[in-house]
């Protein structure tokens, strides 16, 4: 029964950020007080299909009277397919605001869209392949900052959209002990062109556990 195997929920989460350094380099109080309300459901479709959905809102208000609160209404999801016994994918979406350096901004509302697949082509050996997007909103205070420590325009940055693509293999080499290694290709684009880059990077790890 489907019903069996779904439920729905309601999530309060709230954080405090508080820096060692009362004020940045620029004269910034970044401290700052928040909360994620959120609300939906979940499922589970006999252990192939599994996720949820849910609304959120979230809210961060910051020390420094001079930055504007970051807040909104959001949608997020969370979706878990199992095809065969050995493949596995899993989709997702999610937004909320998130920290910066970024002169003049308070922090920036991040969504992010990610896909990734996973297949065990022997019992120690798992290949896996990932892709990502994710859009970036950075809030200023509708009147600017104070104009002694405004960057202008040249330096302003707005929005960035980051694209990440990459493909990896682990090798469980015990119980407790793993190699992996892989590749990632990451393009960030932006309002100011001064923001963008490319890159690319080649990783090994080693991991274990108790």
């Amino acid at each position: 029964d489907y019903s069996d195997k779904s439920a729905i929920f309601v999530e309060y989460a709230g954080n405090s950020l508080d820096y060692d350094q009362q004020f940045d380099r620029n004269g910034y109080e970044r401290s700052s007080d928040g909360y994620d309300l959120r609300g939906g459901i979940s499922w589970d479709m006999t252990g192939v299909l599994t996720g949820d959905l849910y609304m959120q809102y979230i809210s961060q208000d910051y020390d420094d009277p001079r930055f504007k609160s970051i807040d909104g209404f959001g949608i997020g999801a969370n979706l878990d397919w199992t095809p065969t016994e050995l493949t596995s994918i899993n989709v997702r979406f999610n937004n909320a605001p998130q920290e910066t350096t970024q002169t003049d901004a308070s922090g920036y509302y991040s969504s992010l869209y990610s896909a990734r697949i996973q297949h065990e082509l022997r019992r120690n050996i798992l290949l896996n392949a990932r892709v990502s997007y994710t859009d970036n909103d950075y809030e200023y205070s509708p009147s600017g900052i104070d104009p002694g420590f405004d960057v202008g325009e040249a330096f302003r940055l707005n929005e960035t959209k980051v694209t990440r693509a990459g493909f990896g293999v682990s090798y469980l080499i015990s119980r407790h002990f793993n190699l992996s290694g892989g590749y990632i290709y990451e393009k960030q684009t932006a309002d100011n062109n001064f923001f963008e880059y490319k890159t690319n990077r080649f990783f090994i790890t080693l991991g274990g556990e108790l």
